[in-house]
């Protein structure tokens, strides 16, 4: 979702602003998007803004709809967290591309 950001009179001042939202990785994703706004030089400079939205929803609806997200049989019921699934993902893209890719590809 983008929108400009308007002054106290309504009338728009140009800024503009994204919202993303990528589930337990937005962070990551706004941190993607404003470093790729910079480096493809389509802005000057970027403010990156996460808000974690989870905490004001109900407790046991979150509890549910995380628990539905992954393979209880293969992944939560084994101790998996989104946190231990993503290092997962990344240890194993690392060793597929590993003679591809260095370390200053992550900065």
């Amino acid at each position: 979702k983008s929108n400009l950001v308007h002054d106290n009179r309504g009338e728009g001042t140009g800024i503009d602003t994204l919202t993303l939202d990528a589930a337990c990785g937005s962070g990551g994703q706004a941190l993607r998007a404003g470093l790729m706004s910079l480096l493809s030089g389509f802005h000057d400079n970027v403010i990156v803004l996460g808000v974690e939205s989870m905490i004001d929803s109900d407790k046991e609806l979150v509890t549910k709809s995380l628990a539905q997200a992954s393979d209880w049989d293969e992944e939560g019921g084994k101790g998996a967290t989104f946190v231990s699934l993503n290092d997962l993902m990344m240890t194993k893209y690392i060793e597929t591309y590993k003679n591809s890719i260095s370390e200053e590809d992550f900065f």
